[in-house]
């Protein structure tokens, strides 16, 4: 198989795994003054902050979206 069209199949594979898999973390939200903040102890480095309980969680999703997205983007690491 040509090597261009295996990486295409492995391209097709992760999108399609992306788009029928549903990750599930835990979020650790606490209020900081006005503030609230939220790690997830799964996912060391993946913090959010917000105003709002719910934007503080939308912030914290879109932190641990972004990790899993550069992680799957390094060949050795999204195998």
């Amino acid at each position: 198989m040509q090597t261009s069209l295996r990486t295409g199949i492995q391209q097709l594979r992760r999108l399609v795994c992306t788009h029928l898999m549903r990750n599930e973390f835990t979020g650790v939200i606490e209020r900081d003054g006005e503030w609230f903040v939220a790690w997830s102890p799964e996912i060391p480095g993946a913090n959010g902050q917000g105003p709002s309980v719910e934007e503080c969680r939308e912030s914290l999703s879109a932190a641990i979206r972004l990790m899993l997205e550069d992680h799957r983007s390094v060949p050795e690491l999204g195998r």
